[in-house]
């Protein structure tokens, strides 16, 4: 399955309609490409590498796959929510990549940064998704 399938279905899984956190924190603002205009707080998908991991009698790959969130709230409440929120929509999830369930989505890591400003926090998050 291609990178872009599954960019394509994570973006789908964060943007789903829930009754949770991050629909509340982020709404539908899952970018690949940030609009300049963009409000905070926001998720970016994109990047990553892939490998192949398939056998003689499947042609699978395993992907891992980066989700950057992005804060501009005055200290760590909002991000910490947002990276809580962001693992448990992703995590033991199966998107759909190319009409077809994943057979894995795990989340692998976090890191955190504080920009410059001293305000502006962004999360790079790695799952690892078997297409």
């Amino acid at each position: 399955m291609s990178s872009l399938g599954v960019q394509v279905a994570l973006i789908a899984a964060l943007t789903a309609v829930a009754a949770d956190d991050l629909t509340a924190l982020v709404g539908a603002r899952v970018f690949n490409d940030v609009p300049k205009d963009a409000a905070y707080p926001f998720l970016v998908v994109g990047y990553g590498d892939e490998e192949e991991a398939g056998t003689s009698d499947s042609a699978e790959i395993e992907h891992r796959a980066e989700v950057q969130i992005w804060s501009s709230y005055q200290g760590e409440t909002e991000i910490l929510k947002l990276i809580d929120a962001t693992r448990a929509r992703l995590h033991g999830a199966r998107p759909l990549v190319n009409g077809s369930p994943a057979v894995f989505c795990l989340f692998e890591r976090t890191n955190r940064f504080v920009a410059e400003d001293g305000v502006t926090r962004r999360a790079v998050m790695t799952f690892r998704v078997m297409a």
